[in-house]
């Protein structure tokens, strides 16, 4: 598949829960996320439930902010899935 570095942020909630992958489309930033990071990591601050707490993984796709730059081409929504699926 080839490799490249990836920049991401993590961000906990309070409970533990299972991880949500955020991605940012094409041209974008992982700027774009960070107004849902609070109603998705402190739910009950938005009027939900503390069960619908995520800790969230927000990547930055190949080439962009401070993941670095593909040395092979086809780092397309196929590719960037499953490099984010191991």
């Amino acid at each position: 598949m080839g490799w490249t570095f990836i920049s991401f942020t993590f961000v906990r909630n309070m409970k533990m829960r299972c991880p949500l992958i955020v991605t940012h489309g094409w041209p974008g930033s992982v700027i774009e996320q960070l107004k849902i990071v609070d109603p998705l990591t402190n739910p009950t601050a938005h009027g939900a439930s503390a069960s619908d707490a995520f800790h969230l993984v927000i990547p930055s796709i190949p080439g962009y902010g401070f993941s670095g730059k593909p040395t092979t081409t086809g780092w397309g929504p196929d590719r960037i899935a499953r490099a984010w699926s191991c």
